[in-house]
């Protein structure tokens, strides 16, 4: 019998992994052993979940936490690898909020030179490698001796922590792009490549190949197995999908994604701005406001200002679990089909920035991307303004692809969804064009071939 050590701790990875046709197609090799690691909060919960005679649980906290100044080291000089207009828009917002230039100025230095210079980073991951020195590990790997360790978010400090131990140890590693802005947005490559590397889409393989000096001959496209559910799956009844969510079912539906209070301070604007248009008369008045949090309570915006009213729900996804500091969120099988309905049903998504453009492509439901800070006028490096947010390297393929339309006014918003609730049909190619440079094959099998390139690596280990 074989043995796959997999870290999950990060909920969005739990989703991905336990809750698709990955962990499907692994549980269905007999003569495999599987070893999940998680928080210990969070063991029991995932334990109850998937357990089963030849999964085991060990619990494992705090690798969040540097391991020692070394690693601290390592882990911040990783943060100049990359050089796109994503990290000059978080440079900037940062000089804009502490004024310091000479921070500033050597940032810039150290990320031009390490950016540019592939032997440097390089340098900097063999170093990594051989100083680094962690022993939280090493019972595990004694005590189960596994032939293969996936990591299934690869730039995660604990994957990267097992990758490590793993690669000394001569065991074969798989590793996982787990989402499509990982290697951009997060403004972290990885520290210490695996194996073999599987990516969702071309663009994040050029991305791996470029930034993570990765070679594309090791490379495995696969899509986005949590993207699996909206081709496999059936909607729900409309009556049953709004009288969970408290709506009408003989309305229009607006889907409003929230991103949630870290990136904006001004959605509930956004969305007093549609409830008015709806009682003025400039919009229809068959409409309601959906609001899906992200993942901040719906109390959030009502204390912010945002008024009562018939045509806004408010939906939480997800569960909530107690967790050091606050909570942890987890979207299971019957969240991931509310999201499935939700998007159904909806006849527009209107959201700042976010994955959520490409949930409604796939769906070919028109999305809006709202590209202005309610009613306030902010700067455009402030930390909470929404303007940066567009400029990110991610997302340019989105806005390029003519599948969202941007509103850079209110009068822009309202104009938008009047237009396209007359005409759903606008965009529909661009949509289409999302759906095939993220999704890559939009098919149900994201999840299989995933598990497939495990499996496949775990027949050729070491």
């Amino acid at each position: 019998m074989k043995t796959i050590f997999i870290p999950i701790f990060v909920p969005s990875v739990a989703r991905n992994i336990l809750r698709t046709d990955v962990w499907k197609k692994l549980r269905q090799k007999q003569d495999l052993r599987v070893v999940l690691f998680a928080p210990s909060y969070k063991k029991d919960f995932y334990r109850k979940e998937v357990g089963a005679e030849n999964v085991f649980f060990e619990p494992l906290d705090n690798f969040n936490d540097p391991l020692n100044k070394l690693d601290s080291f390592f882990r911040h000089l990783a943060l100049f690898f990359v050089d796109n207009e994503t990290i000059k828009c978080l440079r900037r917002m940062r000089l804009e909020k502490e004024n310091n230039y000479i921070f500033y100025f050597f940032s810039w230095l150290l990320i031009k030179l390490f950016s540019n210079l592939s032997f440097l980073r390089r340098t900097a991951r063999l170093l990594d490698y051989f100083l680094v020195r962690d022993t939280k590990l090493a019972k595990y790997f004694e005590q189960y001796k596994p032939d293969l360790v996936f990591a299934p978010h690869i730039i995660h400090a604990c994957d990267q922590a097992f990758i490590r131990e793993a690669k000394r140890r001569k065991i074969k590693t798989v590793g996982l792009i787990h989402s499509w802005d990982n290697l951009t947005a997060n403004k972290s490559a990885m520290r210490i490549n695996p194996d073999v590397l599987i990516v969702p889409n071309e663009i994040t393989k050029r991305e791996a190949e470029k930034l993570c000096d990765y070679p594309g001959n090791r490379i495995i496209i696969a899509g986005m197995p949590h993207f699996d559910y909206y081709f496999t799956e059936k909607p729900c009844a409309r009556e049953a999908f709004f009288k969970r969510i408290g709506g009408d079912p003989a309305k229009r539906l607006i889907l409003f994604a929230a991103i949630g209070k870290s990136f904006s301070d001004t959605e509930w604007q956004d969305v007093q701005i549609i409830s008015d248009a709806i009682d003025r008369g400039d919009l229809p008045s068959d409409l309601q406001i959906l609001v899906r949090m992200h993942p901040n309570p719906a109390a959030h915006m009502i204390d912010r200002g945002l008024k009562k009213s018939k045509t806004i729900l408010f939906d939480v996804p997800g569960i909530q679990l107690p967790a050091p500091g606050g909570v942890s969120e987890e979207m299971l099988f019957d969240d991931m089909m509310h999201l499935y309905n939700t998007l159904f049903y909806s006849d527009i998504v209107v959201t700042i920035q976010s994955t959520m453009s490409i949930d409604a492509s796939a769906f070919d439901k028109p999305v809006i991307n709202v590209c202005f800070d309610g009613w306030e006028k902010k700067p455009f490096y402030d930390s909470t303004s929404v303007l940066q947010l567009h400029h990110y390297t991610h997302y340019q393929p989105i806005l390029k692809s003519g599948g969202v339309r941007l509103a850079k006014t209110a009068e822009d918003l309202i104009a938008s969804i009047n237009l396209y609730l007359k005409h759903p049909e606008l965009d529909r190619e661009g949509r289409a064009r999302v759906v095939k440079e993220q999704c890559w094959k939009f098919d149900g099998g994201a999840g299989k071939r995933i598990a497939d390139a495990i499996l496949k690596s775990l027949d050729t280990t070491i």
